[in-house]
């Protein structure tokens, strides 16, 4: 059914019915109605309508229906993904940790060849990254490599010299077993212990500190034997020193007596390495 409004005006005494169609534009609001929004009368039942109170226009008085109010948009979660259970097999779990910038590296980076500023969490900020560790390794394996077979060369007495192949995998073997595996065992025994060092905090500043190993490694293939004990010794010692100083600020917040355990765990592994590079390598 059509909705007619019906307004009434005596005109000489006779009343004269004027029907206006609701489909017509009602009317133009004054500049004097303009940007006031009075509040809205509501009918009840399913299919109620709104209306603004009496405006009138020309002498008329003027009902103007309110259009219906907007649904609320859904809710919306900020920098949160769901993650499934097993998210440690997906991609959007190793994200985070490879979200860091050029300069973001190199100032980590500087940190270790200053073993004795226990800086490098202050600089991560909480947001360690796999990037920079992932890249050390693989530099350290290539400079192993090659400084291997350059003092292979050096010191051998035959005039041909084939380049060592299968020194290859074997230095890929011990660098990412030392830079990944360590650092979870080392996680695991903090955690015993109380700490609440994540393994990411852990990975990433062990993979920073091995990156003086690279330096101490390219110089060792010089061929003299005593200069390479002492560059790979230099390397292990300025390595500790940094993870020692470093994790120290970290560990008196949650381990007491314990934390020498740490220290010499940390000591040890890096002296390992050291041995294992000069025995095999140079």
């Amino acid at each position: 059914m059509c909705i007619r409004d019906r307004y009434q005006r005596r005109v000489h005494g006779d009343c004269i019915d004027r029907r206006m169609d609701t489909n017509i534009r009602l009317f133009d609001a004054p500049a004097s109605t303009q940007g006031y929004v009075p509040p809205a009368a509501s009918m009840s039942g399913d299919s109620a309508i709104s209306f603004t109170p009496e405006v009138k226009v020309a002498g008329f008085p003027i009902f103007a229906p309110n259009p219906s109010p907007a649904p609320a948009p859904a809710p919306v979660t900020e920098g949160k993904s769901s993650i499934p259970i097993c998210g440690l097999f997906t991609l959007d779990y190793y994200k985070p940790y490879f979200n860091v910038t050029t300069l973001d590296v190199l100032e980590r980076i500087k940190q270790p060849f200053i073993p004795n500023k226990a800086r490098f969490f202050s600089t991560i900020q909480g947001r360690p990254d796999f990037y920079g560790p992932f890249w050390i390794y693989t530099l350290l394996i290539f400079v192993i490599v090659v400084a291997s077979n350059i003092n292979n060369y050096v010191n051998t007495t035959n005039k041909t010299y084939s380049f060592e192949f299968s020194c290859i995998g074997l230095a890929s073997t011990i660098v990412y077993s030392f830079g990944f595996v360590f650092p979870l065992i080392l996680n695991f025994i903090m955690n015993m212990f109380e700490s609440k060092t994540r393994y990411a905090d852990i990975l990433c500043i062990y993979g920073y500190s091995t990156v003086v190993f690279i330096p101490a490694a390219l110089l060792a293939g010089s061929g003299f034997g005593l200069v390479a004990w002492l560059l790979l010794l230099y390397a292990a010692g300025n390595s500790s020193l940094f993870l020692m100083t470093n994790l120290w600020t970290e560990l008196e917040k949650y381990i007491l007596n314990k934390r020498y355990i740490i220290m010499g765990l940390i000591g040890t592994s890096q002296l390992l390495l050291m041995m294992i590079m000069k025995v095999r390598f140079f």
